[in-house]
């Protein structure tokens, strides 16, 4: 978990959306920075809302669900295919790493 407080705070100091999206779910704040890109906030916390009925914003349960199924729960935010792909590579990462990995989740396409 202390890897999800790094990646999370990391976002916010990169990315400053605590202004007007506070979330106290570092997994949900985590993918809204990545659904947020390119669409309206309604239609980045519609993908939420239905990656949160697909697998309860679990990472275990994200990096074992199938990119298409993913695919489809985030289409209100447009750019499934990469969005998808840099949901299930985090959640991976966060999964399989160590602390000093950090920097490797914020090269990922789609995260900065």
């Amino acid at each position: 978990m202390k890897l999800i407080n790094n990646i999370y705070n990391e976002a916010k100091n990169q990315i400053n959306i605590s202004t007007w999206w506070e979330s106290n779910n570092k997994i949900k704040y985590i993918l809204g920075v990545i659904l947020i890109q390119n669409t309206k906030w309604r239609n980045a916390l519609k993908s939420i809302k239905n990656l949160n009925q697909l697998t309860q914003l679990n990472l275990k349960e994200l990096d074992k669900t199938k990119i298409s199924a993913i695919e489809k729960s985030i289409s209100p935010s447009g750019f499934m295919k990469r969005k998808a792909n840099c949901i299930k590579e985090i959640a991976n990462l966060i999964i399989n790493s160590y602390e000093s990995d950090i920097k490797k989740i914020f090269r990922i396409k789609g995260v900065n």
